[in-house]
């Protein structure tokens, strides 16, 4: 468990130093700043210095994907007192106040040099009680969803999700993945989250509603089938961001024929094959192109949006 300060959470890394940068420019062109004297009913005991607001950084999500960021910046372009929601923070045993709903609006704020904002001060039984609040608090206001919630259900083993999280987790720690944007070790998958789970449970189900499928308990998945393809899309990738629409016809492809089931070590090796095709046709070109996930991508011709168009394109494979 790492306590760190508001600025701490910037200087982390160079997409916080950057997303500072950018919140202060912002500021100092529209001269904005939070007037609390124009928000009613706000007194003294509302406000909470900001010097003293931390964050657990293993219990609150990355807050510099760049959706998130482009929110930030937009508070700072217009910062309105009645509509900033008040961060709720949780005051620990020692006496620590640590951000629990709010912190990008904490972020903000403290990049904006706003010395203190208002806030509600609640007391939990403990940092699992912490994170369940936070999922439901979000749940009723916008959704919370991909590696954001998968960071957080990580922290929590009472959510029902816990075990499911940490299947993914083997495979994001196996292939040598990142989510977390502020944290560019390995192979982008930012973007990939549903594709990775939807493969994974796909091999290796937690019920029986596809016959002829051993039915597994979640925290126990091998995830061997899911690694590989993902392994694969690493090897021919040119290291670039993983596309989460390329499993739904990889995992096809090596899944079932005929709608019989392939046996997973020689499709593997076949789309592995057809891969190391391409690369050729792609070299051998006029002008010769390099293979990587964005070449795939257009070779293999996916379009639409549901699961079922993604994977019907799986015989493309076979042209290459």
């Amino acid at each position: 468990m790492t306590i760190i300060t508001l600025q701490q959470r910037f200087n982390s890394s160079q997409v916080g130093q950057n997303t500072l940068k950018e919140i202060q420019q912002m500021q100092k062109k529209h001269n904005s700043s939070f007037n609390w004297s124009t928000r009613p009913r706000l007194t003294h005991n509302c406000m909470v210095s900001l010097q003293n607001v931390l964050i657990d950084d293993e219990t609150q999500r990355p807050p510099f994907e760049k959706a998130r960021v482009r929110k930030l910046i937009n508070i700072a372009r217009n910062p309105c007192p009645f509509q900033f929601k008040r961060p709720i923070l949780s005051k620990r045993p020692n006496g620590q106040l640590v951000v629990v709903e709010g912190q990008g609006r904490c972020l903000v704020a403290h990049a904006m040099g706003t010395p203190q904002v208002p806030c509600d001060i609640y007391v939990f039984k403990s940092i699992a009680d912490e994170v369940e609040f936070f999922t439901k608090q979000n749940a009723n206001v916008h959704s919370v969803t991909g590696w954001n919630k998968h960071h957080v259900v990580m922290v929590n083993h009472l959510d029902p999700k816990h075990n499911q999280a940490v299947d993914i987790e083997k495979i994001v720690t196996n292939c040598g993945l990142y989510y977390d944007p502020s944290q560019p070790m390995g192979i982008d998958a930012t973007t990939s989250y549903t594709g990775i789970k939807d493969c994974m449970t796909r091999f290796e189900p937690t019920s029986n509603k596809n016959n002829g499928i051993p039915v597994v308990k979640a925290g126990q998945r091998a995830c061997i089938e899911t690694i590989a393809i993902t392994n694969l899309m690493i090897k021919y990738g040119g290291g670039q961001k993983l596309k989460g629409d390329l499993f739904y016809p990889f995992s096809e492809f090596v899944y079932q024929r005929g709608g019989k089931r392939c046996n997973f070590a020689r499709a593997i090796q076949e789309l592995d094959t057809h891969l190391s095709n391409l690369q050729t046709k792609l070299a051998n070109k006029p002008i010769p192109e390099t293979i990587n996930i964005n070449a795939i991508f257009q070779q293999i011709g996916l379009s639409g949006k549901s699961n079922k168009m993604r994977a019907s394109v799986w015989k493309q494979i076979r042209k290459w």
